[in-house]
């Protein structure tokens, strides 16, 4: 389940639902547990 969480605070970042992330970061999740290819994933869709 933890990794269900991380995969959706991914998603909610890259489509930039503040509300979401929001809601995920209350319920627990941590962008501390974003891993090194979920920050490069974001990385490389801003760029």
């Amino acid at each position: 389940m933890e990794n269900d969480l991380r995969r959706a605070l991914v998603y909610a970042l890259h489509r930039g639902h503040v509300d979401f992330v929001e809601l995920l970061i209350e319920f627990g999740t941590s962008l501390e547990k974003l891993t090194n290819g979920d920050l490069r994933q974001l990385y490389a869709i801003t760029l």
